[in-house]
C-alpha cells in the first residue's frame, strides 16, 4: 500500500497545485518526526518501585502500556487491527478494479472480481513463514 501513495504523489500535486509542495514538505518532516520519537520510545526507561527497570518496548502496543497503561495498550491493538483490515479491503478493490479494467471481455463486476481475488489470495495468508 506504500507503493500506491508514491504513485499518486503525482496527482496529488497537479490536483493542489503550487500550494502542495509546503503541505508535503511539513508531512515529511512529520513523518520524520514521529520516527525519532519512536525511536526515543523504544529506548525508554522507566521507574519502577522507586528503582530503574529497563523496559524492553518491541511493538507499538508495548509503547501504548508504557505510556498509558493497559488501556493505551488495548487501544493501540485495536488502531492497528482496523489499520491492518482496512488495508487489506483498499488492496482488494484496488487490484479487483485494476483487473476490471485488464479484462473487459469477461463479463464481472468488481464486486465479483473482489471476491475471486480474495479466494485466490486467501490460501497464502496460512502459508508459513521461516
Amino acid at each position: 500500500v506504500l507503493g500506491l501513495g508514491t504513485l499518486t504523489m503525482p496527482y496529488a500535486l497537479k490536483g493542489l497545485g503550487w500550494a502542495g509542495l509546503p503541505i508535503l514538505a511539513f508531512l515529511a518532516w512529520l513523518s520524520s518526526h514521529t520516527a525519532k520519537l519512536l525511536c526515543i520510545c523504544i529506548d525508554y526507561t522507566g521507574e519502577s518501585h522507586g528503582r530503574d527497570k529497563m523496559l524492553i518496548l518491541n511493538s507499538y502496543p508495548d509503547i501504548g502500556h508504557a505510556a498509558f497503561g493497559y488501556r493505551g495498550r488495548k487501544i493501540v491493538e485495536i488502531v492497528l487491527y482496523v489499520d491492518l483490515v482496512a488495508s487489506s479491503a483498499l488492496f482488494l478493490v484496488f487490484i479487483s478494479t485494476n483487473l476490471n479494467g485488464m479484462f473487459p471481455w469477461i463479463p464481472m463486476d468488481r464486486s465479483q472480481w473482489i471476491l475471486l481475488t480474495t479466494v485466490t489470495l486467501l490460501p497464502t495468508t496460512h502459508m508459513k513463514l521461516s
